[in-house]
């Protein structure tokens, strides 16, 4: 699939399929400190997880991110574990610099400014989120790395760990696309819970807020 040529639905189901599918492979193999996390065993989830994000990407970037992903796959990068090892920069600083930092690729400036202009525009996206619907907003990650104490990763942490495993040019992708839905008056956060809550079997976001006592 070229670039800029736009895929069918069924095309853009079998990526996301293709990608999650791939993903959830390189989780298999996540060595946790305490041992294998539950999580590696919950498909569901983690299928869940992982569409309501990609289903709300341009089709440039999921052509891209596929091509970036096989490509880490043959090199034998694994992208999610890289991505878990890159939270601890953040809640395990010392562990991070001495056991990671070392094997894993660096960050360099220009992504990290990158990273830091999206942080930018979806960390007050969620903070709204939050504030309209505040059951679902509890019952997730919370917003700013302040929270990572609570002993939850939160969604700054999140987003971090994941885009520095990111090449320079899918985070301007992502940043360009951030900045047009900000034009247009969307929200990702709001984007990607329509699609969770549907997953879940819900009618919509204010079903599935209604739903929790």
């Amino acid at each position: 699939m070229e670039k800029n040529e736009s895929m069918t639905s069924e095309q853009r189901h079998g990526m996301i399929e293709e990608i999650i599918k791939t993903e959830w492979d390189m989780f298999q193999h996540v060595n946790n400190i305490g041992g294998r996390a539950s999580c590696q065993d919950d498909w569901e989830t983690f299928h869940i997880m992982r569409t309501s994000q990609y289903e709300n990407w341009t089709d440039d970037l999921l052509i891209t991110y596929q091509e970036f992903l096989q490509k880490s796959e043959r090199e034998g990068r694994n992208l999610v574990a890289e991505k878990y090892g890159r939270m601890m920069k953040y809640t395990e600083p010392d562990y991070f610099k001495e056991m990671i930092e070392p094997y894993v690729p660096a960050v360099s400036e220009e992504a990290s400014r990158t990273i830091d202009e999206i942080i930018s525009i979806i960390l007050p996206w969620e903070i709204e989120f939050c504030r309209m619907y505040p059951k679902l907003g509890m019952a997730g990650r919370p917003v700013l790395a302040a929270g990572d104490a609570s002993g939850f990763t939160s969604v700054e942490t999140y987003a971090r760990g994941e885009m520095e495993t990111y090449p320079e040019h899918i985070l301007k992708m992502y940043l360009a696309y951030m900045q047009q839905l900000q034009t247009e008056g969307k929200s990702i956060s709001v984007m990607d819970r329509e699609v969770m809550t549907r997953l879940y079997g819900y009618t919509s976001i204010a079903d599935a807020e209604a739903s929790i006592r």
